[in-house]
């Protein structure tokens, strides 16, 4: 399992993270801009880089959605968060706004 904040050999930062408002009007929709090329990582930290939310991501998934939560279930304050995607063919990074 890779790890946010493992580099890694070989990882490139070229996958492109696109983050918008959920539909649902609370979280955040994930897209990346092509395969992982296998099994990933998302993860959401707040602006001092603490880790609130993990997501293992199945290999072939093209988008994730965040309900706003972190990993105990709580609702995280309204804000900007950093959203870091992690796979074996590269990482991506998107703020992430919750409203």
């Amino acid at each position: 399992v890779l790890e946010p904040g493992a580099t890694g050999g070989g990882l490139s930062s070229d996958l492109k993270l696109l983050c918008s408002p959920a539909a649902s009007g609370r979280g955040v929709d994930f897209r990346w801009s092509r395969d992982l090329g296998g099994v990933g990582v998302l993860s959401v930290s707040d602006l001092s880089g603490a880790r609130l939310r993990m997501m293992d991501l199945p290999a072939g998934s093209s988008h994730a959605s965040w309900d706003g939560r972190d990993d105990e279930g709580m609702l995280v304050s309204q804000g900007t968060y950093v959203a870091r995607l992690i796979g074996p063919a590269g990482t991506g990074v998107c703020p992430a706004v919750v409203r």
